[in-house]
C-alpha cells in the first residue's frame, strides 16, 4: 500500500471510529505528512518504513517544543498501530524510541496587592466601561473561571440569593461557583448598566446581540496592566484564574475544593497550583527565615 493512501485511511479511522475532533485529525494529519515528506525517494510503500526513518525523522524535530514532539510521536504511534492491526508492518516502529521529558512551567502569579492594583485600575481606564471593566476583573480573579466561560456567560446565569454562577466548561460540563458578597456587590451594580435587548452578561459594544470575545478580554486586562504599571506581557485571563487558585490554596482551602471549582476533571491538574505555592514559600523561607541570613551565618 501507498504511504500516502495509508495516511489517508489512518485519519478516516480516527474520524469513524475512534470519534477524534476535527483539531486532532488535522493535527495528527500535519504530523504523519511532515513524517512522510521526510522520507527519502525511494520509501513510496508502507513496507519500506523501518525504524531509522522514524529515528531520523524525530531527530529532525529539535525546532519544536517538547509538547510537540511528544504530539508528534502519539501521532506516529497512532499511524503505525493502524499500519500494524492491517497486516502492514510486522512491528511497531516507535519500540525503544525514548519519548522527550517536559519540564512544567511554573505560572507567573499575581500578589494580592498586584490584584488590589489591577481591580483599582479597571475602573480608570474608561469612564464609559467603568462598572463592566470592573465586573470582569471581579468575576475572574473571584471565580477562577476560564476568558470563555466569563464571555459566554448570560445574565441568567447569576443567582444571586443564592451567590451563584452558573458557568458552562469544557466539554460543556456544567459547575456552579459561588461568589462572595464583595463581587456579587459589583456584579449587581454593573447589571443594573445594561440595556434589555442582549441576554449576554458582557455584551459586545458593537453589537448587543453578540458576547465579547476572548481577544476583546485579554486587550482589555493588558490595557489595565499598562495603567496600573504591571508588564502586560505577564498578564491574561489565566494568570488571574492562577491568582485566584494559588491565593485561596495560600488562605487555606483544599485541593478537592479547589479541583471543583477550577472545573477540573482530574486533580492531578489543579495539583500544578501546590507547586507554585511551594516555589513561593521557599522564596520566602530563604529570604526571611534567620538560619538562611548571612548576618546570622557568620
Amino acid at each position: 500500500m501507498k504511504i500516502a493512501r495509508a495516511r489517508e485511511l489512518c485519519l478516516e479511522r480516527l474520524v469513524i471510529e475512534k470519534g477524534a475532533s476535527k483539531n486532532t485529525v488535522e493535527a495528527y494529519g500535519r504530523d504523519i505528512k511532515r513524517f512522510c515528506a521526510s522520507l527519502a525517494p525511494d520509501y513510496t510503500n508502507v513496507q519500506d518504513l523501518d525504524t531509522d526513518s522514524v529515528r531520523t525523522h524525530l531527530t529532525s524535530l529539535s525546532f519544536l517544543s517538547g509538547i510537540s514532539v511528544r504530539r508528534t510521536i502519539a501521532s506516529l504511534q497512532n499511524f503505525f498501530s493502524f499500519l500494524l492491526e492491517e497486516g502492514h508492518i510486522k512491528k511497531n516502529l516507535l519500540e525503544g524510541i525514548a519519548r522527550p521529558k517536559i519540564t512544567k512551567k511554573l505560572p507567573r502569579v499575581l500578589t494580592e496587592e498586584e490584584v488590589r492594583s489591577f481591580i483599582d485600575g479597571a475602573s480608570q481606564i474608561s469612564k464609559a466601561f467603568a462598572e463592566r471593566n470592573v465586573a470582569i476583573v471581579e468575576v475572574l480573579y473571584a471565580t477562577g473561571m476560564r476568558v470563555t466561560e466569563l464571555v459566554t456567560l448570560r445574565k441568567g446565569d447569576v443567582f444571586y440569593d443564592e451567590k451563584l454562577i452558573k458557568v458552562f466548561g469544557k466539554g460543556s460540563k456544567e459547575r456552579f461557583v459561588l461568589l462572595h458578597d464583595c463581587a456579587l456587590d459589583v456584579l449587581y451594580a454593573y447589571t443594573k448598566t445594561l440595556s434589555t435587548d442582549s441576554a449576554w452578561l458582557f455584551p459586545s459594544s458593537r453589537d448587543k446581540k453578540q458576547h465579547m470575545t476572548r481577544q476583546a478580554i485579554f486587550l482589555l486586562l493588558k490595557k489595565i496592566a499598562v495603567h496600573v504599571g504591571i508588564d502586560p506581557e505577564a498578564v491574561s485571563p489565566h494568570i488571574l484564574r492562577h491568582a485566584f487558585a494559588t491565593h485561596l490554596l495560600a488562605g487555606g482551602a483544599d485541593i478537592v475544593s479547589l479541583q471543583k471549582m477550577l472545573g477540573h476533571s482530574s486533580i492531578a491538574s489543579t495539583q500544578i497550583y501546590t507547586h507554585v505555592l511551594t516555589n513561593q514559600l521557599t522564596q520566602f523561607l530563604e529570604e526571611y527565615h534567620p538560619l538562611q541570613r548571612e548576618d546570622f551565618v557568620s
